[in-house]
C-alpha cells in the first residue's frame, strides 16, 4: 500500500520483504507493510515504533 500526497491510497501485490530495512516505515522508508502494521498493532516488535504513530487506533 503506498499513500500519494493528495491522500490518494494505492493497494498492490508489491514485495519489499528482501529490502523491508529500506523501504518500510518503521526503518524511515515510504511503503506501508504488513510488518509495519504488525508492529503498530503490537504483534511484533522490531524496527523504530514511533515512526508508526499515525497507524495505530483504537480498538472499541
Amino acid at each position: 500500500m503506498t499513500l500519494d500526497s493528495d491522500g490518494t491510497i494505492h493497494v498492490r501485490a508489491k514485495s519489499v520483504g528482501y529490502q523491508l530495512n529500506q523501504h518500510s516505515l518503521m526503518f524511515g522508508g515510504d511503503t506501508v507493510t504488513v510488518t509495519d502494521i504488525s508492529v503498530a498493532s503490537g504483534w511484533a516488535n522490531i524496527g523504530d515504533q514511533s515512526k508508526l504513530v499515525y497507524l495505530y487506533y483504537k480498538q472499541v
